[in-house]
């Protein structure tokens, strides 16, 4: 799941204190709106807000491609010693048979030639 904090406003009240204002985004969706003194008390209502929300309807904040199946590893594919990814190199092993089949393909047609 991912959870982001985005500042909406800051206003200077008559008193001379600041007024914050805050949403969190769940996966990209609003989730709540919490204001404060601070940006820290923003901050903490907005998410009491949203967590008051993903309880009462979680499967609205739920997005599949953000779910891990069983078994399955999410991180990127780590370098190898070479800089590139095992994906990378294996793709670039077959590239090298390829090219090297269409050489023996013309040898053995220069070959039947003669």
């Amino acid at each position: 799941m991912e959870l982001e904090f985005k500042l909406l406003d800051s206003v200077n009240e008559e008193n001379g204190n600041t007024r914050f204002t805050t949403m969190v985004l769940i996966n990209n969706l609003p989730a709540g709106i919490g204001t404060g003194y601070s940006k820290k008390e923003s901050h903490q209502n907005a998410a009491q807000k949203a967590l008051a929300k993903v309880r009462s309807n979680k499967s609205h904040f739920l997005v599949s491609n953000t779910l891990k199946k069983p078994g399955e590893n999410n991180r990127p594919p780590r370098p190898r010693r070479n800089g590139k990814t095992a994906e990378a190199s294996q793709g670039e092993t077959a590239g090298a048979q390829r090219q090297t089949a269409a050489q023996e393909d013309k040898t053995g047609a220069e070959t039947a030639e003669n």
